[in-house]
């Protein structure tokens, strides 16, 4: 069985797309955060939902908390003559956990 559950955080507005006339595609980027000993490690995953999930996911925001299940792609190209993989989870289950609320610091000039 290939399936993966995260739950993160959006890392930039999704990105929705029509291919064709009759398929959508959404691509975004969602952040998992791991804690141990004290110590915050954030992994990028790469996502991508397909048609009817398209309307839902394209609403959420940078920022948004969402919980997502799906399977983990492995997308294989060349670039330059070397060959890549590319990860890619495709997104079957979409949940939206809450809207991200910026705080006072977030608008404060550095």
């Amino acid at each position: 069985m290939n399936q993966i559950n995260l739950v993160g955080t959006i890392g930039k507005d999704p990105e929705v797309r029509e291919i064709g006339s009759d398929k959508k595609v959404c691509n975004f980027t969602l952040a998992t955060n791991e804690y141990f000993k004290g110590e915050q490690t954030t992994t990028w995953h790469n996502c991508v939902a397909w048609n009817s999930l398209t309307d839902v996911v394209g609403k959420s925001k940078k920022g948004d908390k969402v919980a997502i299940t799906g399977k983990v792609r492995y997308d294989t190209y060349e670039k330059d003559g070397v060959k890549q993989t590319a990860t890619k989870i495709e997104v079957q289950h979409y949940e939206y956990i809450s809207k991200y609320v910026p705080k006072e610091s977030d608008n404060m000039p550095y």
